[in-house]
């Protein structure tokens, strides 16, 4: 099911830092005033942001762009600059905000879910594009039926630790984040895929296909003016916060629009096995077409394995049926992304 969120900024945000008693003002596009102060004490300041896109989570300031990019089972990347972290954040909120505080090249950023009863904040520091996760936190607004006031935050950030006051309608909680860990930026494939297309989902399978009690992904995605399908397998590792990311686009081939019953049937998979399963014609016969790949788990690569068609007669033909199948021996060792539609009508005909 398809997760919906709308941004709001209904709140003003008041950031009680301070220096010199100054007053500072910003606005966001014309919508909310930002207002804030600093003291002798920090050196933070709240970024101004310079625009939103409410359909994509992308949030643009001055130096920087955030977006929230969706990854496995409903959950959120934070991608920074076009640089995506494996954050798999939950955000399942009315209204998702993105604060950035900047003390020189320093970041705090909180990635907030706030519902009518309160927010979740998750805690980021980023320099250099290195991000750091502290911890998520839950603030509960008490008394939410009066009107709200504005949220304030008060951060001050020493010697690694994050010390962060959160009040509104008169309630104030004070936080101290002292543990972190380092998020891992996902590798240069992953990235790159998850910038691509905005295609269709086709079909969609999860399996553990490296066996290490960790369900893995496959997507089919049809990309708009594409003859193939795009395949694209995403292998987790429980031994690190990387996937590794396989990916085909000349493989599989949509349906031709004046015949539904041509195309892709479904994806099977066992073990480290994961077969296409593909009907190429209708009638009498009715061929089918079967590609099976085989991941090698050592070393962390999927090899072509076995391809085979066969073709069923009705049933007074049915002694007609024939099958051909390829392996290893015919083709010798294929890497999943080296496979293409051509190359195997080609074995048949050997």
């Amino acid at each position: 099911m398809e997760l919906v969120k709308k941004i709001f900024y209904g709140v003003s945000i008041l950031l009680l830092f301070s220096c010199n008693g100054q007053e500072n003002k910003a606005e966001l596009q014309g919508k909310t005033t930002l207002s804030y102060s600093q003291n002798e004490n920090s050196e933070f300041i709240l970024q101004k942001q310079i625009s939103k896109d409410e359909n994509n989570f992308k949030y643009l300031y001055k130096e920087n762009i955030f977006q929230l990019v969706q990854a496995e089972n409903f959950t959120y990347d934070l991608s920074i600059d076009h640089n995506i972290y494996d954050t798999n954040l939950v955000l399942e909120s009315a209204s998702i905000n993105i604060w950035n505080f900047k003390r020189t090249n320093d970041h705090i950023i909180l990635v907030e879910g706030d519902d009518y009863y309160g927010s979740v904040f998750y805690i980021f520091y980023y320099n250099n594009n290195t991000l750091k996760y502290y911890d998520s936190i839950y603030y509960e607004v008490k008394n939410a039926e009066k009107n709200k006031e504005e949220k304030k935050f008060e951060v001050n950030f020493k010697n690694q630790t994050l010390a962060i006051s959160i009040s509104q309608n008169e309630n104030k909680n004070n936080y101290e984040l002292k543990r972190y860990k380092t998020v891992q930026l996902l590798n240069d494939r992953k990235n790159n895929l998850l910038k691509e297309s905005n295609g269709e989902i086709i079909q969609e399978k999860n399996a553990d296909i490296n066996q290490d009690g960790i369900q893995d992904k496959i997507q089919i995605i049809q990309n708009k003016g594409n003859e193939y399908y795009s395949i694209i397998i995403a292998i987790s590792n429980k031994n690190s916060n990387n996937k590794i990311i396989f990916k085909n686009e000349k493989l599989l081939t949509p349906p031709n629009s004046n015949s539904t019953g041509i195309g892709l049937k479904k994806i099977v998979t066992k073990n480290n096995y994961i077969t296409f399963e593909d009907n190429i014609t209708e009638g009498n016969p009715t061929k089918n077409e079967y590609t099976t790949f085989i991941y090698d788990a050592k070393e962390e690569q999927l090899y072509l394995h076995k391809y085979g068609i066969t073709a069923m007669f009705d049933d007074d033909n049915s002694s007609k049926d024939w099958e051909k199948i390829n392996t290893k021996k015919d083709f010798g060792t294929i890497q999943f992304e080296n496979v293409d539609k051509e190359f195997l009508r080609n074995l048949l005909s050997k």
